[in-house]
């Protein structure tokens, strides 16, 4: 190529990365637990009308405040209701309910009623019967106070639309506040609020992922290569290819989320491999005589291939996710799979150029010692039994592996968001938010006493069965209300046994209560209500026992004509979505097994060498998910995402080395002499560009999301037992069992 032309190339390069970057700096973070879902999915559909149908009651915010001597003991009443005092006159809150703001009617014979404070917090002496009045009240636990009275929890209604820095903001005041009244063991919690803490964790996961990735890459390329170029060039590739793919999203209209967040730290590792095997191609050429423009070509003819297949079966381990998952995890996969082409196109556009440029040495370093592969043909026995006792030792741990994921175990424990969750699940009655719809067809509404019986009795189950926490609902109003007409004792609060009383208890409710009460649980037209609450966060296999007994009490105590129930919420559709995925996630790994093992037969014009490269690609995924069954892990979308991307990446050594035993084949030699040449040259690659992928995803083991972190182990270990598999398992193999073979090995 041309001075001119190169020139011209480069700025052609420099113009797009220009434009790309602009657009990459303008990538917006978007995330909903809905994306998870198919477009028009009935599960999506029914969450997001009751999201619409209660807007205004998604703006909350909890406090919980714990003191180890007791809510009733010392000053801490007073200090609290300073503290409820204060937080309204913060810029972004509407208004705050706690045990000092809040009022409860009681009426007397007469029908007088009266609001009454829930407690007197300067009132000492009243402490005693207040404590025993609300630890009574079955709306009182878990809702502002535990049920042992060492916690306590407020609610801050927010401003629609408050922003980032105004929520930011708040956070900030909120903890000034809590200091300055000597509240000092606290946590937050709320859908405004971990939508913010998510962030600022994905965003200090970014930087730090990637940094230690950089790091990692770049130590290994020195060590590969003792030259400047071994450095520059493979970060030049990756740094484009990173650029160029952000700015390509925002173009397409994707967004940081969640996963897409782990693109750049994937790109950094998944992108070196072209250039390290070109490179090390480049410079064997050199080493055999050929002059800089010959080794290029030579190079060029030898690798291109296999590069381009290698980019392909990664490429299409990451699109299985859009297969298999769609939503955030689908986006991770199209946009790292756009990533790696792009890292393809740039490493064959661009090296080659500038590869005549270089003074690259002529000798090679120290290679693989020749006394290994001997030994590799002496202990091959060995080496196929011992892969036989893997897979056999695997097999009892895959049949105990299990679909299961924790709503709240998804940040890791060391974090202080992870501290907060585990404050609301010891102290508050749960993490795991909890919504249930009720709803009739047009025409009718829920007001009619046999629902409003069917919809108490629902609730009633779900507090004893599932253990529910702070039930919000029509129905706990109505009870709260006859109790306050029968002086708001506790044993009064339930709803009359009489048909008569009910229908006057809802008329009256109907007639006196402020209309927006009942906004956050009952739509004006009263057709749809909803309940909500908390759990304890229970995992996935036991909320999958817990509704069926459910169905089953549905089934014997069914539900008044007209009458339908929605289980739903955040918690519910990331528990389908787990079970959605972990079901399609076994038809994509077929795909690509069948997809890789076809173009592998076809290349190599043999389905034997197809049949056989697959076996050590698919061994470790089989060890690891013994492993996982053994140990526990279950399988979920953060774990099962592993099987498709590992097998991807694995299965490109093997091509690599198949593709060079081809070459040496083509070229005369035996079979153990070509194993040989491609055992030390193509395995030396093999071993670099392994290092840095294996090291590139433990960097993941830096994230604050527990599932994040279980996938950079997970996928390290896969490949590292691939490696093995490649190196070792793969050429015992081929060589197969003729016992001709060992003496010609030992005579190469």
């Amino acid at each position: 190529m041309t001075s001119f032309r190169l020139g011209s190339l480069w700025l052609l390069i420099m113009l797009i990365t220009g434009l790309l970057g602009w657009q990459a700096s303008r990538l917006p973070y978007r995330y909903a637990v809905a994306d998870l879902f198919p477009a028009g999915d009935s599960t999506v559909q029914a969450y997001e009308a009751l999201q619409a149908a209660f807007a205004d009651s998604n703006q909350y915010m909890a406090l919980g405040i714990h003191t180890p001597d007791g809510v009733f003991q010392g000053d801490f009443l007073p200090r609290l209701d300073s503290l409820s005092v204060a937080i309204p006159q913060l810029s972004g809150v509407v208004s705050v309910s706690s045990l000092t703001t809040e009022r409860f009617l009681r009426a007397d014979p007469l029908g007088w009623q009266q609001e009454l404070p829930l407690v007197h917090p300067f009132q000492p002496a009243r402490y005693a019967r207040d404590s025993a009045w609300l630890l009574a009240m079955p709306p009182i636990r878990y809702t502002f106070l535990s049920p042992d009275a060492r916690t306590s929890a407020l609610y801050l209604k927010l401003t629609p639309g408050l922003g980032r820095a105004g929520l930011s903001q708040l956070v900030g005041q909120i903890d000034s506040l809590t200091q300055r009244y000597r509240l000092l063991q606290t946590a937050l919690t709320g859908g405004p609020y971990s939508a913010f803490r998510q962030e600022q964790l994905l965003q200090q996961d970014m930087w730090r992922m990637g940094a230690i990735s950089l790091l990692w890459v770049l130590a290994m390329l020195w060590l590969a290569f003792r030259r400047w170029w071994g450095v520059v060039l493979p970060l030049l590739i990756i740094g484009l290819s990173v650029l160029w793919t952000l700015g390509l999203m925002k173009l397409l209209g994707g967004a940081l989320n969640l996963m897409t967040i782990l693109l750049p730290t994937l790109l950094f590792v998944v992108g070196t491999s072209d250039v390290i095997h070109l490179l090390m191609h480049y410079r064997e050429a050199l080493s055999e005589g050929m002059s800089p423009l010959a080794a290029v070509r030579h190079s060029r003819r030898s690798v291109g291939l296999a590069l381009f297949l290698t980019s392909f079966t990664t490429a299409l381990g990451f699109l299985m996710l859009r297969f298999t998952a769609g939503g955030p995890f689908g986006e991770l996969g199209i946009y790292t799979a756009l990533g790696v082409g792009v890292a393809y196109g740039l490493t064959m556009g661009l090296i080659p150029p500038l590869l005549p440029f270089l003074a690259v040495p002529t000798r090679l370093g120290r290679s693989l010692r020749w006394e290994g592969w001997y030994h590799l043909f002496q202990y091959r026995r060995h080496l196929r039994r011992a892969a036989l006792v893997l897979a056999a030792l695997a097999l009892p741990g895959l049949l105990a592996l299990q679909t299961d994921a924790f709503f709240s175990r998804e940040l890791r424990g060391h974090t202080a968001e992870a501290r907060e969750l585990d404050f609301f699940e010891t102290y508050l009655g749960g993490t795991r938010p909890f919504l249930l719809g009720f709803s009739v067809p047009e025409g009718q509404n829920l007001w009619t006493p046999d629902k409003v019986r069917a919809m108490a009795r629902v609730e009633d189950y779900l507090v004893t069965h599932y253990g529910l926490n702070r039930p919000y609902s029509l129905i706990g109003d109505l009870r709260a209300v006859h109790s306050s007409m029968h002086r708001a004792r506790p044993e009064a609060f339930r709803l009359p046994e009489p048909e008569g009383e009910l229908a006057n208890l809802i008329a009256y409710y109907r007639l006196y209560t402020d209309s927006t009460r009942s906004r956050p649980f009952l739509t004006p037209d009263g057709r749809m209500a909803r309940l909500t609450g908390t759990l304890p966060d229970l995992g996935l296999q036991e909320m999958e026992r817990l509704h069926a007994g459910f169905r089953a009490y549905l089934a014997r105590d069914p539900l008044p004509d007209g009458l339908r129930l929605t289980l739903s919420g955040a918690a519910e559709l990331l528990d389908q979505s787990h079970r959605l995925f972990v079901r399609r996630m076994g038809g994509g790994l077929l795909l690509a097994l069948g997809v890789v093992s076809l173009m592998m037969g076809l290349l190599f014009r043999s389905w034997r060498m197809a049949f056989l490269a697959m076996i050590p690609n698919l061994l470790p995924l089989l060890v690891i998910a013994g492993g996982m069954g053994l140990l526990g892990v279950g399988l979920n979308m953060s774990t099962a995402i592993i099987f498709t991307v590992s097998f991807g990446i694995a299965v490109d050594d093997s091509i690599h080395f198949l593709s060079r035993l081809y070459v040496e084949q083509k070229a005369g030699k035996s079979l153990p002499l070509a194993l040989r040449r491609t055992w030390l040259s193509t395995g030396r690659a093999m071993l670099w560009t392994s290092g840095i992928l294996i090291g590139g995803f433990l960097a993941l083991l830096g994230s604050s999301f527990e599932g994040t972190w279980l996938t950079g182990l997970l996928v390290s270990l896969i490949l590292l037992l691939a490696l093995g598999g490649d190196l070792l398992l793969l050429p015992v193999l081929l060589l197969g069992r003729k016992k001709n073979q060992g003496s010609k090995a030992k005579r190469i």
